[in-house]
């Protein structure tokens, strides 16, 4: 002890294990001195020894985002923090009285109530009333989490809120498909660097009910699920752990509308457990089981068209209890968006056969699907040592239909698929209703196949994708508009349709009117226009004159028409305005059976 007005000792004595008894109010000082010989002073002041009072505690800001509340008291007392739910929670305070105390999330506006307690000296202080302020959302409460619920609950107790998900473990977080992966980004209080996002179904009702539909997370994984607001602000972090349900979601291979199996496995909430895997579609209800490693392969005894959703869950039983994984929903999907791949290969499936060969790896089992008028037919083979494996067929498949050869591995992963179409019957060859000429503008043909006709007329093809059906012509006509052309012309037609190709229909333009008159060179300026035309006669008659076969010559200048003068040699002159540069002139012929084909002439 030390007299402060002048400086001197009265007592001192040296401090043992950091610890010395005062027995009354009193000011002390006390000497510090260290190895090196450096001393410092501090003055401790007592005055609280028989006071049966004891100050309320200090409380410094708290808020609905804090874990602790904190402040300073005396030293060494207990510390107790009173919630409005009526439960109470205290920590002690340290020698320099500052303390903190440990409390769950608590709604922003409520209030808290905090005193101090010396025990041993029977001494209690006065409540301090706390307002909790708000720093962001409040904490969600969250219902009991097992690994084969639907989804995750709760409730948000914050208007507005979304709620997110994050697994730690595997550095996953979820967030709702609308407006979550926006608000996230605003986010400043979550370290989710190498986090991956993934978007999730969620729900929450006009009273703060949320559903949050989770993928599979092994049971024992920790889940924290936090509100965030508009501005990306979070709340504390509300934490459930995965309780042991029941079996995990089935996992399933991706099916087919040529797939008559159905490939998958399911994790057990118990090791080494074969389950019982229910398939579900329109009224027809499927069950088998899985290995003791959860895996299965559940045959549907038919394929099941592109679109089709059929629904899949496990059940196992524990005391006698049944317990279902969550469902999963799978939609048939068309295999022709698969690419053809592996060695595997099917033969030409020609019209009218009697059978399907294929050929692979040696010993192989494959799967054919064949379409016929009776619906699919499934058939399962094994190739022989040289890879090859024949279908004799009892039923013809349907021509322009694919028949697919594929084989899957025991676990269902595809290995090699091939497709073949079943081709129709070959088209009769065309045939013309009438002659083709050097006057025709339209051809007529008949062909056997409601099928698509190619015309090939010189170097140039036309197309009619569809005939009209002519119970007289005992076929399907076709009417292809053309460019008349010369006589001697070569055309060819096919008849074809998805598969096959006709043998062509061939002839040769026969001469009924003048072909392309020849015309001498044409130029800026000209006003006559000179040429050879052709003057004959398709009957016999013993003088062929221009005027007996009624051979006239054309020009057609800007849509004008103007006639020429034709020697009985075939020599013509054709008077015409002036020519100028980009005029465009067609000259053509002309006799008793009609008119010839047209030369087109752009002046230069």
């Amino acid at each position: 002890e030390q007299t402060l007005d002048n400086g001197e000792w009265r007592i001192a004595r040296t401090v043992d294990n950091h610890k010395f008894k005062v027995f009354n109010n009193s000011k002390c000082s006390i000497l510090v001195e260290d190895n090196n010989g450096a001393k410092k002073l501090y003055i401790l002041v007592i005055d609280n020894i028989g006071v049966k009072e004891i100050a309320a505690p200090k409380v410094w800001s708290y808020s609905n985002k804090k874990a602790s509340v904190t402040g300073r008291a005396e030293g060494s007392v207990t510390v107790i923090v009173e919630t409005p739910d009526g439960k109470s929670y205290q920590s002690k305070s340290l020698m320099d009285g500052s303390y903190s105390v440990s409390v769950p999330a608590q709604k922003a506006g409520s209030y808290l109530h905090v005193y101090q307690k010396d025990e041993v000296n029977n001494r209690v202080s006065a409540k301090v009333k706390v307002k909790v302020k708000r720093s962001g959302p409040d904490v969600l409460s969250v219902d009991k989490y097992y690994n084969n619920a639907e989804a995750i609950t709760g409730k948000t107790n914050e208007d507005g809120a979304l709620v997110i998900a994050v697994v730690d473990t595997i550095r996953r977080v979820y967030v709702p498909k609308f407006g979550g992966k926006e608000r996230l980004e605003l986010c400043a209080d979550l370290d989710l660097e190498n986090f991956s996002i993934i978007e999730v179904d969620e729900t929450i009702d006009q009273n703060g009910n949320f559903k949050m539909a989770l993928p599979d997370i092994d049971i024992g994984f920790s889940i924290k699920l936090y509100n965030i607001d508009h501005v990306g602000r979070i709340s504390r972090a509300a934490t459930t752990t995965v309780l042991k349900g029941g079996p995990y979601t089935p996992e399933v291979v991706a099916l087919t509308n040529i797939d008559s199996v159905v490939y998958g496995n399911v994790l057990s909430a118990s090791k080494n457990k074969e389950l019982l895997i229910t398939i579900l579609y329109d009224d027809v209800v499927i069950k088998d089981m899985t290995d003791e490693s959860g895996y299965f392969a559940i045959d549907l005894g038919t394929t099941l068209p592109q679109g089709k959703n059929i629904t899949i869950y496990a059940e196992d039983t524990k005391d006698k209890d049944y317990r279902y994984s969550k469902r999963t929903s799978v939609i048939v999907e068309d295999v022709s968006s698969n690419e053809k791949f592996g060695n595997l290969t099917i033969g030409e499936i020609k019209y009218g056969t009697n059978e399907i060969k294929v050929s692979y790896l040696p010993e192989r089992e494959i799967t054919l699907v064949i379409p016929t008028q009776n619906g699919k037919v499934i058939v399962n083979g094994e190739c022989n040592e040289n890879g090859n494996f024949t279908y004799k067929l009892k039923e013809k498949p349907i021509a322009g239909e694919l028949v697919y050869a594929y084989q899957r591995n025991n676990l269902g992963k595809l290995m090699a698929l091939d497709s073949s179409i079943a081709k129709y019957e070959k088209p009769a060859v065309p045939k013309l209703i009438s002659k083709l000429t050097n006057t025709n503008k339209t051809i007529q043909v008949v062909t056997n196949q409601d099928c698509t006709l190619n015309v090939l007329v010189g170097n140039t093809l036309y197309e009619s994708k569809k005939g009209k059906y002519s119970e007289k012509q005992k076929g399907y006509v076709h009417k292809i508009s053309v460019d008349k052309v010369n006589s001697g012309t070569v055309v060819s037609m096919n008849a074809i349709n998805l598969t096959t190709v006709s043998d062509p229909l061939v002839v040769k333009v026969e001469k009924y009117a003048p072909d392309i008159p020849s015309v001498k060179s044409l130029s800026s300026g000209n006003e006559m226009i000179n040429g050879k035309i052709e003057v004959f006669s398709q009957e016999t008659i013993e003088n062929v004159t221009v005027k007996n076969t009624k051979t006239k010559v054309f020009a057609k200048v800007n849509n004008v028409n103007y006639q020429g003068i034709i020697s009985e040699d075939g020599s013509f002159s054709i008077k015409v305005p002036k020519l100028v540069s980009g005029d465009t002139v067609k000259i053509y012929g002309y006799n008793k059976n009609g008119y010839g084909p047209i030369q087109t002439v752009v002046i230069p």
